[in-house]
């Protein structure tokens, strides 16, 4: 039986993107807060991404600290050993294949 790895989210950017050119592979990462309302208490939740390519490229163009964003893609394991040896840290970050800005600016939404 096939497995099914799909993520989708919807948040604001937390800073400015990270954007890289790693050889001829552009990298761009970042964070987005999504925030959820548990009765009377409204809870934030960070969700670390990356995503690659032409797409990373125009994320860095059109995201900006702050911009409401929809991604899509897949979780990935990002686990560490700590620098001090003192055992191992587990986590996941998004791996982006598709983004929607939600913002609206000069009435336009941007979509990859």
């Amino acid at each position: 039986m096939r497995s099914l790895n799909r993520f989708t989210c919807i948040g604001n950017l937390t800073k400015t993107l990270d954007v890289k050119n790693v050889g001829e592979l552009v990298i761009a990462s970042g964070s987005i807060a999504v925030n959820d309302k548990v009765g009377e208490k409204e809870e934030t939740t960070y969700i670390n991404f990356k995503a690659f390519g032409k797409l990373a490229e125009l994320m860095g163009l059109y995201m900006q600290k702050g911009s409401k964003v929809y991604l899509e893609g897949k979780l990935k394991n990002n686990n560490y050993d700590k620098k001090d040896g003192s055992g191992k840290v587990y986590g996941y970050e998004l791996v982006v294949d598709e983004f929607l800005l939600l913002d609206k600016k000069e009435s336009e939404n941007k979509e990859a």
